[in-house]
């Protein structure tokens, strides 16, 4: 299976994905934020993280704060390409 990411492009290899999104059912990591349920499927969807122990993931991501702040860089640093 691709890996795509929040846009629905693909991540191509070998940049190896520690974050993803995944209903809350096939969330196996270490949940990140909830993002509610989504009007397509039906679903509850969470971003969570991919192959990372709690004491892996970045000091950025572990707070609600900044990992809100980060979240909101990342899309205005999208949609200002």
């Amino acid at each position: 299976m691709e890996n795509k990411d929040l846009f629905g492009e693909i991540i191509p290899p070998p940049p190896t994905v520690y974050f993803k999104a995944a209903t809350t059912k096939q969330d196996d990591g270490w949940m990140m934020c909830s993002c509610g349920m989504s009007g397509i499927d039906n679903n509850d969807y969470v971003v969570t993280t991919e192959h990372l122990h709690a004491d892996e993931v970045p000091d950025l991501c572990t707070d609600a704060k900044t990992f809100a702040e980060l979240v909101a860089k990342l899309l205005n640093e999208y949609y200002n390409k």
